[in-house]
């Protein structure tokens, strides 16, 4: 996927001075299974949304890192939950329904949005089943209040689970300095190979292996004056990689916090000031999806991220 996707979602989605998680992944193949069904100028702000050079490298991309999620690994897990909710009396095209579930692992369920419990009963059930339970709630029955008159939602959600070449030794006190007060916190603490990157003049980088070395825990940390939120709004696809790519191979005694953050994301608000809003109107084109007219009433995002 386009790295100025990434970033434009970050930005989106830490508008607050709080942690947050999120898969861009797992978002943007929900979000890609629907734009394969669009045409005409709802398509076109899908097109701009992604940053990518074609219609082709849309569905490439995308259905390519599904395609590595789902093969087996015996050291990394990344459970990815995507559900597009459709009410009953919508008649979608099955060409459509098989497409997106093949691509992007996509699940298309009809339901009864006036039994709003029985809904999020059975979509948090699979949700844990799916995550072995580390995402236990990923709805509420408000989600599908009859006030809000639900057409089409997307669910999508995250979870990451990845082995160290060598396990951390268990955690020690440290002197942790937080926005507003010091503390101390158990801090995982190893000396390791570690990419660096400490040439740029707002942030400190370190890139950390996992035992599957193809993926990397990033740590971007923005030098003293500079606030995390001012250096998010400061960068870009292109700058991000460079960030990365300028990363060299150091080892160093590394110290990590022990952490856990479980956010939900006002999807629906933070794709349409991204540009993306006919999709949630009534002059939304889906006519490769369903048969009637049709838009997205709502979308939700949970990811959980852990360092232990």
């Amino acid at each position: 996927m386009s790295l100025n996707f990434v970033t434009a979602l970050l930005q989106q989605n830490s508008a607050k001075e709080t942690s947050s998680a999120f898969s861009p992944l797992a978002l943007g193949a929900s979000l890609a299974s629907i734009y394969s069904g669009s045409n005409g100028p709802t398509q076109q702000e899908f097109y701009d949304l992604f940053q990518l050079r074609s219609h082709q490298e849309v569905i490439r991309r995308f259905s390519a890192f599904v395609s590595e999620t789902q093969a087996p690994n015996a050291t990394v897990k990344i459970a990815m939950i995507n559900k597009i909710l459709v009410k009953n009396e919508l008649e979608m095209k099955p060409e459509w329904e098989s497409h997106v579930g093949k691509l992007f692992g996509v699940e298309v369920i009809k339901c009864d949005f006036e039994k709003e419990n029985d809904v999020t009963k059975v979509m948090n059930q699979e949700c844990s089943q799916k995550t072995s339970g580390i995402i236990k709630h990923i709805v509420a029955a408000d989600n599908f209040s009859t006030q809000k008159n639900i057409n089409v939602m997307l669910i999508s959600g995250a979870c990451f689970k990845g082995l160290w070449p060598r396990p951390f030794r268990p955690p020690v006190n440290r002197p942790f300095f937080g926005k507003s007060n010091q503390r101390s916190e158990p801090f995982l603490v190893k000396k390791v190979n570690v990419l660096m990157n400490f040439e740029d003049s707002s942030v400190d980088v370190a890139g950390i292996s996992y035992r599957d070395s193809t993926y990397k825990l990033w740590i971007f940390l923005p030098k003293k004056g500079i606030s995390l939120r001012s250096w998010i709004d400061s960068i870009d696809g292109e700058s991000l990689n460079d960030l990365m790519i300028g990363a060299l191979r150091e080892k160093c005694c590394l110290e990590i916090p022990v952490f856990k953050i479980e956010s939900y994301i006002r999807t629906k608000r933070n794709l349409q000031k991204l540009g993306l809003n006919q999709v949630f109107t009534g002059n939304a084109d889906l006519s490769g999806i369903s048969t009637s007219p049709t838009f997205i009433s709502d979308a939700t995002h949970k990811t959980v991220f852990e360092a232990k």
